[in-house]
């Protein structure tokens, strides 16, 4: 009991009415703050997340101690937001506890990095950090005005102002009879390119004398948007064509025809009528269509498989070179002595089933003693010619059925039936195809880095559903949706879609495919290997460099593209051929681009004379460049000179030239044709040679090693130190 303060605390335990103030000092003098702390916030969650917006929440889990005075969180699209950076900040409030907060202004189709706050006296505390991406949006399309209007052609197109965040995949127009075409329902469908910007579209084999309705479209992995509908009427042509009046009118049958009185210099090749319950029939857009003939004169036809007591408009039609032109459309109604049976629309399609059913609205005067539904894969199908019945009961009104026997990504065509005594009466006829797995491709790996790499897929087929799709990836074989080290998903439907997967270890070795899921099930694509690189480097311009081990050295995969020596350093940018020569003669440390065009600097780096490699300082602190016997150690190691340029290019033509001989690049050592400039100031061999400083030379000359597209041997020159070539670093003994 040598401690005052505790000696206090037990006087005041046997004593309760004599607290001294001696005592309550001890107490209440005893502050928190004395053992303040920063406080401590758990992780936070994103909900809700839109093209502008996302909820995060939150908790201060722990004061420190302390009040916490302020609280909230900060985002950015750059990692590790703070109070001092960030592109945004929400405060909500003070104290301990939960709070949540909506976030606005952000741009669609972005990944943003979010962290909690939390500040008291002693200073700001950070929650983990959380990324999430923002959708994307549909694009915004506008419809041009129609021009060279013909009888059967006309010209439109339409402008993709904004692709709303993600690539334009396909953009065009659709045109149909009936208002708002889509590229679902249409009687006629362009595509015109991709991206955004204006493009030009052409209608062909219109029909003389109709009216249609015209609108662009664009679809990017968000959806298609469709433009402002444009609306006009084809010539009508020269041709004469009457319809006769409709005769011999049954339940489901009557007795039409009509007159071809001119021709209008062309040869009519097709007559006929049309009929549907809609007004205006064409020979596209139809209930019932015949052929009679062909020829001037008149014709007479029989409508068949009517509906009964059923309204229905009909048309004669001639075609000839000029189009197909259309008589006077004539109206009459069935008889109603069998019954009337609609047919429903097909629901819940899968790869092998379907429901379906119909409604008998009336059974025309007698029972319906049977009703049900027949399918076939060819049009029309009867209760005498089917591939497939079901019956399903008796009398007027609605049923259905699940049917179970269809075969995947079949197209089958399905009617509801009613029988009475007066015979069998059909609804109309419901086309529908079932389902099948998606197919999806994935394509090689590229962007390869120490913790990141892109793979691109494309869903070819989505199986006839909504197709969800991404990439998944695993340091083992065949990763799926429910096994891997990582997944993506990037939105919907068919085309191409890129991820971008990050998160990854250095020097690893991962396996990705593309996956694609509607409602049948998942599929998956080729799968590619892949291997990170071993780390990162970074010169005094701030070029990144990634490298790999071989043979217990490190070496940079590209080459060098610094413009300064590291110690601050600038180096002479030589563009003419005269001073390039001079350069060299007078012995000055030189670089330049290759043709002086900053294009090639991306990828094949810069081209460097000898004496900024005799500076010992144009490679990163802690890099150098390889001697004559370091090229000869990693020739020796990677199977011997005859082999070592196909084991060490890059593969591929994208950038070598055609054949790129024996390239395998097993080893990701990525060398490329970067070419080379004479002492003299002469470029040459871009795409079919790289040649590669060492450090070994003697007074006039250097060594040099050298790989072209049409031989897997890697060649040694010793050239002038004049000469312009590539460098690549490396580390170790």
């Amino acid at each position: 009991m040598g401690n005052p303060f505790i000696k206090a605390v037990f006087k005041f335990f046997l004593y309760p009415f004599m607290i001294t103030g001696l005592i309550l000092a001890l107490i209440f003098g005893c502050k928190k703050e004395d053992h303040a702390e920063l406080a401590r916030l758990g992780p936070l969650s994103v909900t809700g997340v839109t093209s502008v917006s996302a909820v995060i929440s939150g908790t201060v889990e722990y004061n420190g101690g302390v009040n916490v005075t302020s609280r909230g969180v900060v985002w950015s699209t750059s990692r590790d937001p703070a109070i001092e950076g960030n592109e945004g900040q929400a405060d909500h409030g003070s104290g301990t506890g939960e709070f949540v907060i909506t976030i606005t202004g952000l741009s669609p189709a972005t990944k943003y990095y979010v962290r909690g706050y939390a500040i008291n006296s002693e200073g700001t505390a950070y929650s983990s950090q959380f990324e999430f991406t923002t959708e994307g949006e549909t694009a915004m399309v506008t419809t041009a005005e129609v021009r060279e209007i013909t009888f059967n052609s006309a010209i439109s197109g339409g402008n993709v102002t904004d692709d709303g965040g993600a690539e334009v995949s396909a953009r065009g127009i659709v045109w149909d009879i009936t208002e708002n075409p889509s590229i679902d329902e249409n009687d006629g469908m362009t595509t015109d390119g991709d991206g955004s910007g204006e493009f030009t579209s052409s209608l062909e084999d219109l029909s003389p004398g109709i009216l249609y309705y015209v609108r662009a479209y664009a679809t990017n992995s968000h959806g298609t948007a469709y433009g402002n509908q444009v609306e006009f009427t084809t010539p009508a042509g020269s041709t004469s064509v009457t319809t006769s009046e409709v005769t011999g009118i049954t339940a489901a049958g009557a007795i039409s025809g009509g007159n071809v009185k001119d021709d209008g210099g062309e040869e009519v090749t097709a007559r006929g009528v049309v009929w549907d319950t809609r007004e205006n029939p064409t020979i596209d857009k139809n209930g019932g269509i015949t052929t009679d003939g062909d020829g001037l004169g008149e014709f007479t036809s029989s409508l068949e498989d009517l509906l009964p007591g059923t309204t229905y408009y009909v048309r004669a039609y001639a075609t000839n070179n000029n189009g197909t032109f259309y008589g006077n459309q004539v109206e009459f109604t069935t008889g109603s002595s069998n019954a009337r049976v609609t047919t429903a629309d097909v629901t819940d399609v899968t790869d092998n089933s379907a429901v379906a059913g119909g409604n008998v609205v009336s059974d025309g005067g007698a029972e319906v003693t049977l009703r049900g539904i027949v399918w076939s894969t060819l049009e029309k199908p009867s209760v005498e010619n089917n591939q497939g019945i079901m019956n399903l009961g008796f009398g007027t009104g609605r049923f259905s059925a699940e049917i179970r026997v269809f075969d995947p990504e079949t197209t089958y065509y399905l009617r509801a039936f009613a029988i009475n005594s007066e015979g069998v009466s059909y609804g109309s006829q419901v086309q529908f195809t079932t389902l099948n797995y998606p197919d999806v491709t994935t394509e090689p790996v590229t962007e390869i880095t120490d913790e990141s790499a892109s793979v691109r897929g494309r869903v070819t087929s989505d199986g006839g559903a909504t197709t969800t799709r991404g990439i998944v990836w695993d340091t083992s074989v065949n990763p799926t949706v429910e096994n891997n080290e990582g997944m993506t998903s990037d939105g919907t439907g068919t085309g191409f879609f890129t991820s971008n997967i990050t998160g990854l270890n250095t020097g690893t070795t991962y396996f990705a495919r593309a996956w694609a899921e509607n409602v049948v099930g998942v599929s998956y694509g080729e799968q590619f290997e892949f291997t990170t690189y071993d780390g990162r480097a970074v010169d005094i311009d701030k070029n990144v460099y990634f490298y790999v081990q071989i043979g217990g050295r490190d070496w940079m995969v590209s080459d060098l593209k610094t413009t300064r020596l590291n110690d601050g350093t600038t180096l002479q940018n030589v563009a003419g051929n005269l001073d390039w020569f001079l350069s060299w003669r007078r012995g000055l440390p030189s670089y330049c681009l290759y043709e002086n065009d900053e294009k090639y600097k991306d990828v094949y780096g810069v081209l460097y004379n000898y004496y900024t490699v005799e500076t010992e300082k144009l490679c990163p602190e802690g890099w150098r460049i390889p001697t004559k016997p370091d090229i000869e150690t990693l020739i020796n190691y990677v199977g011997g000179q005859d082999v070592a340029g196909g084991k060490l290019k890059g593969t591929g033509t994208i950038y070598w030239k055609e054949p790129n001989t024996g390239a395998t690049d097993e080893f990701r050592f990525n060398a490329l044709p970067g070419g080379i400039r004479s002492g003299s100031g002469q470029f040459g061999l871009p795409g079919e040679a790289g040649a590669w400083w060492t450090t070994t030379s003697d007074e006039a000359q250097a060594f040099l090693y050298f790989m072209t597209y049409d031989e897997e041997k890697i060649f040694w020159f010793n050239v002038v130190k004049g000469n312009g070539s590539s460098v690549r670093c490396m580390r170790g003994d």
